[in-house]
């Protein structure tokens, strides 16, 4: 079954009567062997006009570029949370990605009332919320929150492909001299070390 499927067969969510402003909240991060857990806040105004709002991974990446854009215009509010491959390996991924939701909520320029977050665990923090599990194909502003997120993410990793793409297309094209191949592992080892990527 495909991702589309499996969202289209989720029930839907709802908050609590009497919320008016919801927060979603996710993070982009958890599985990768490096870089930063990424999280993003977002709250969306009532009757919002956003269309197409699911579960990331069942987007292409131009159809996240394109939504990434109208989110943040149409947003009431957004901010992206990290945790540094630092305090992933200080904290552990769980309390790293925990501490980086944490800190897209507080970044909001808005306060929430009521946060819904993807998974099965919430944060400590003062605020009123729920953890729904495959939230990211439920909750609309959940949905948000996945899709800035892995555009975040996304963005960061193309960013570092760039700058190490000439030093991996040099030592494709290099001839196997010993010379050559003690430069390529002098390059190839700090990749993720010296980028502060690897975990």
């Amino acid at each position: 079954m495909t991702i589309s499927k499996i969202v289209k067969s989720l029930k839907p969510w709802k908050p609590p009567a009497g919320v008016k402003l919801l927060a979603g909240v996710d993070e982009v991060g958890r599985g990768p062997l490096a870089g930063d857990v990424v999280t993003a806040a977002v709250i969306l105004p009532v009757g919002h006009r956003i269309e197409g709002l699911t579960d990331s991974k069942a987007l292409s990446a131009r159809q996240r570029e394109n939504l990434y854009k109208d989110i943040i215009s149409h947003a009431s509010s957004w901010c992206i949370g990290r945790a540094s491959v630092e305090e992933i390996d200080r904290f552990n991924i769980l309390q790293a990605t925990l501490m980086a939701m944490r800190r897209a909520v507080m970044g909001l320029k808005i306060q929430p009332d009521y946060i819904a977050v993807d998974g099965n665990r919430l944060p400590q923090w003062e605020y009123r919320g729920e953890a729904v599990v495959k939230g990211d194909g439920r909750v609309e502003v959940i949905s948000a929150a996945s899709i800035l997120a892995k555009w975040c993410a996304t963005r960061r990793c193309s960013k570092w492909m760039e700058n190490t793409q000439a030093m991996v297309l040099t030592a494709i094209n290099a001839m196997a001299l010993p010379s050559i191949l003690r430069r390529c592992r002098d390059w190839v080892q700090p990749l993720f070390i010296g980028a502060h990527l690897h975990r």
